[in-house]
This record gives structure tokens, sequence and C-alpha cells, in this order.
């Protein structure tokens, strides 16, 4: 059998159509039960990177309640806004 021609056509110049891409598992762990999850596809995984609803439920009541902090670089003094 022969394999697929992958080169660029001279005429156009696009290159053909790609065969579907086995992505490769995600894992992590759940960040408020620390339970392992496996993922191959994150947006068919709508409470990534959370295990369940209620995971994700609670980390996300931990950011509204300011549990979780993104730092931010304090100003030196004489730097304008």
């Amino acid at each position: 059998m022969n394999a697929p021609d992958r080169s660029a056509s001279k005429e156009t110049g696009n290159l053909p159509a790609e065969e579907p891409v086995l992505h490769r598992v995600r894992r992590t762990v759940c960040p408020v039960c620390k339970t392992p999850v496996e993922t191959r596809d994150v947006a068919g995984a709508p409470n990534f990177p959370c295990c369940s609803r209620r995971c994700k439920l609670i980390d996300l009541g931990k950011w509204l309640n300011g549990e979780y902090r993104i730092p931010q670089a304090n100003k030196e003094e004489g730097e304008d806004e």
C-alpha cells in the first residue's frame, strides 16, 4: 500500500488535508480533592482540571472568595500608572 502524498502541491502551494491526530493524554490532579484526572480531549471534559462538577464549583467559590490570588508585581516608587 502506498503512503499518502504529504508534499505541497506545486501549482497551489497548499498542503493536503491532515489526518486526525490522536491527542496525548493529559494527567493532573483535581485541585480540590486531589483525585487523579485524565483526559484526551480538554474541550470535551467540561470539568477539567477538576474531577467533577461539585469540585469545579468549590474551586470557583475559592476564586470568588479571594482564597486564590494571582501575585501582582509591586510598583517601585516614582513609577507612573
